[in-house]
């Protein structure tokens, strides 16, 4: 049996306003994403959905292969590092050989439940040879990337804005509750899609009715003493963890500053498989699978 091999598996949340079928979630995804189409994902990285794969039924779940790669401008001017000169033409010629290779490549894989909204992926991969150092997909560069994608100008105005938010650990909130003297605490949540969640139902509800694209509360607490939040703000917090996000300042025992946000706190889950047995990809989607379904099984 071959040594199990390890990967990580975070989560984001993706919502639209108001209560919406899974087959509006599919629609969307289909509307923000494209195979095969390049995207800018981070600083100068491309990015290509290079796999999709629906079933028969997609509100089940639809799974796929992001890649991510430094494209390289052969237009621009390039630096003859010998000369410290520009590059002259025929030089940049060589280049045609290796047309279709890019460097600093990295994969990792997605599933996305359309019924719930989540949108899994591996925030770690795992790679082969041990020579090479596992790329990472930082779950918060990943929000940024899919937030461009459901919200572009032409997704916006089919479907409104989206929220996409970084599923925290449950820790996260506590950490936050448990500051000693809580004196600030902000708190940034977006419409959620309320399924059946009475408290979210109300709340998204209110947005629409002001037409506010998002909502924004800030506690302060008098001089001495720390806030005390009651179960209203709690509860408040708890959606906002999942449609937003929730910062407490304030300072510990020993009277030193701290700061605390669901934010600093992303959900990473780990797995491992024996490569002998399942692909990284299979063992991917059974643990996207596993996790989903008991979550959503257990409310």
């Amino acid at each position: 049996m071959a040594r199990k091999r390890g990967f990580e598996v975070s989560i984001l949340n993706i919502a639209l306003s108001g209560h919406h079928e899974p087959e509006e979630y599919v629609s969307l995804f289909d509307a923000a994403i494209k195979k095969d189409r390049k995207y800018n994902y981070y600083g100068k990285q491309t990015a290509i959905f290079w796999e999709i794969r629906k079933g028969e039924d997609p509100t089940e779940g639809i799974s796929g292969t992001l890649y991510k790669f430094y494209d390289l401008d052969r237009v621009n001017v390039w630096l003859d590092r010998k000369s410290g000169k520009p590059a002259l033409s025929e030089d940049l010629g060589q280049l045609s050989a290796v047309d279709n290779l890019s460097p600093d490549f990295a994969s990792t894989y997605f599933r996305f439940f359309p019924k719930k909204h989540r949108f899994y992926f591996q925030s770690k991969t795992a790679y082969k040879s041990t020579k090479i150092l596992p790329k990472f997909f930082s779950p918060n560069v990943m929000r940024d990337f899919i937030d461009r994608l459901m919200n572009s100008s032409e997704v916006v105005s089919e479907f409104g804005s989206v929220g996409v938010t970084v599923i925290p650990t449950k820790q996260s909130l506590q950490k936050i509750w448990s500051i000693n003297k809580i004196k600030h605490l902000f708190i940034e949540v977006t419409p959620p899609n309320p399924d059946h969640d009475t408290f979210a139902l109300n709340f998204e509800r209110s947005l629409r009715e002001l037409n506010a694209k998002k909502e924004s509360r800030v506690l302060i607490s008098r001089t001495g003493g720390g806030l005390e939040l009651n179960d209203e703000y709690k509860q408040l917090c708890r959606l906002a963890a999942e449609n937003g996000y929730v910062t407490g300042k304030g300072k510990d025992e020993q009277g030193i500053n701290v700061s605390e946000s669901t934010k600093d706190h992303p959900l990473k889950l780990e797995g491992k498989f024996d490569p002998d047995l399942e692909t990284d990809q299979d063992a991917f989607i059974h643990m996207a699978n596993r996790v989903h379904n008991t979550a959503f099984d257990e409310g």
